[in-house]
């Protein structure tokens, strides 16, 4: 099966923009990231120096960046697989992928991904515009976005969006 499965909690001991209950620098990870548990820090989980994961992200339990984001990609990392969440992704940008990183499979959310300063979504790569799907779940969770989306993206939403 491969990949990082977490149920419990990932916590982050130093400060700092780029301190990360889970941090990838020049990590490659087959079979993707499950998360049912905690992870948090200055950012939950943080990637950077061409990083990649393939198997997507799949969140039910709570990714929290305290300081900056609570999925932050960086530096030429990508994400293959998606990004799937129906439990918590908050930070001060909850999502974050800067403008040489990617997220391939779009993010489909039934849970809720909060942005505590105002963004709840960035994508600043203009060659990867990214398909975001909010909905509500067959047991009627519904999924929430709070906070602007901001970047390259397609939207498709019949869950709830407030900014």
């Amino acid at each position: 099966e491969g990949g990082i499965h977490n149920s419990g909690s990932i916590i982050a001991l130093t400060s700092g923009n780029s301190a990360a209950g889970l941090r990838l620098g020049s990590s490659i990870i087959s079979g993707g990231i499950t998360n049912s548990g905690f992870i948090g820090g200055a950012n939950g989980i943080y990637t950077d120096n061409g990083s990649n994961i393939s198997g997507g992200i799949l969140n039910t339990g709570t990714t929290n960046g305290s300081v900056a984001g609570g999925i932050r990609l960086s530096s030429y990392s990508e994400v293959s697989g998606g990004l799937t969440n129906s439990g918590l992704i908050q930070g001060r940008t909850a999502i974050s992928i800067d403008s040489n990183s990617a997220v391939y499979g779009g993010i489909s959310n039934v849970g809720l991904i909060a942005g505590t300063n105002g963004a709840a979504i960035v994508n600043q790569n203009s060659g990867n515009t990214i398909d975001i799907i909010t909905t509500i779940s067959g047991g009627g969770q519904i999924g929430t976005i709070v906070g602007a989306i901001n970047g390259y993206a397609n939207v498709t939403n019949a869950g709830l969006w407030a900014l």
